[in-house]
Formats: C-alpha cells, structure tokens, sequence
C-alpha cells in the first residue's frame, strides 16, 4: 500500500476537524481538567478505559551542554549611550567571528568618517578656548587707558567675541550630535 492513496482520507479528515464547532470550556470543564487522575470521575472505569485517560511520562532526553567561547562581554549589553567609536570596535570584533567583505569596507569608511568628525570636533574646541582666550584678554585690557585711540577696545569687539564663541559653540554642538548619529 502506497502513502499517496492515504493522502486524500488524510485530507478528509483534517477537512472535517477543522470544520467542527467546539464551545469554549466552562469553569466546570476546566476544573475537571486539571484535575491529576481524571479516571477516578469515571465510575466502574475499567483498567482499559484508565490507560486512555492517563498521560506516560516519558523519558527525558540528556541535555546537551553547550559549548562556550571565552569571549568578553560585549560593550552593547550596558545601558549607557555608546561612543560611535566602541560600537565600531564592537562591530570589528563581529567581524572576526563573521566574515562579510562588504561590511568590512563600510567600517573602515565609518572609521574614517569618525575620525574625521572627532579632529574637526577637536579643532572647534581649540578654536573655542582661543576666542575665550582673546575675550578675557579684551575683557581685562577694556579697563586701561589708551593713549593712541586705534588701540581702543569696544564694547562692539567684546561682542564680536562673544558671538563668535556661540558661534562655535553651537556647531561644536552640532557635530558632536552629528558624531553620535553617524551609524
């Protein structure tokens, strides 16, 4: 006897399972089923009529061990903002493990991109403690008389200054949050 001639009983079966109709269980239903020995509400059950009621524990299977590999724990895993530079390193360490060429390629571009952010990040700052600098200078030499007037400082200089370094400022703001979303 060939399996294909009982693919269509099969068929007809789960056909007509399917198109039956079961009410939902009452509370009564449900407490008769979680019940350990349902056998002992049959009366007069027969050892037969037991054994179709009751459930075989079967055998556990072994449980594998599994094998471990003694890597770090990942930076990912700690609920703090994450530089875009410990991300990169942690993507390089998947990489290791996993070789994709294409993805490769792309972290060295962003390892570039993010170098480039952090030394015009880090000329901004330069730039920034200069003009501090200049207006603390101004700011202090604004009080002693000049005798040549060219050499006069003004209050328009002073604030020249100090729009300057909120100038800079704010970009510096903008591209350290321009760093964080770069990936």
């Amino acid at each position: 006897m060939k399996i294909e001639t009982c693919f269509e009983s099969i068929e007809q079966s789960i056909d007509s399972i399917s198109s039956l109709e079961f009410n939902y269980p009452r509370h009564f239903t449900n407490s008769l089923l979680k019940l350990k020995n349902i056998a002992t509400l049959i009366r007069d059950a027969e050892l037969h009529e037991n054994m179709l009621f009751t459930v075989e524990k079967g055998q556990k299977e072994p449980q594998k061990t599994k094998q471990c590999f003694k890597m770090p724990v990942t930076p990912l895993k700690s609920k703090e903002s994450l530089s875009p530079e410990t991300l990169l390193i942690a993507a390089k360490r998947l990489l290791d493990i996993c070789h994709f060429p294409e993805m490769e390629e792309r972290i060295a571009l962003l390892y570039e991109k993010n170098r480039k952010h952090l030394e015009t990040i880090e000329n901004l700052e330069t730039k920034i403690d200069l003009q501090r600098r200049q207006l603390d200078m101004l700011s202090t030499n604004n009080h002693l008389n000049f005798e040549d007037k060219s050499e006069f400082i003004t209050d328009e200089m002073i604030q020249y200054e100090k729009d300057e370094i909120e100038r800079l400022e704010h970009e510096l703001e903008l591209k350290s949050k321009e760093l964080y979303g770069i990936l």
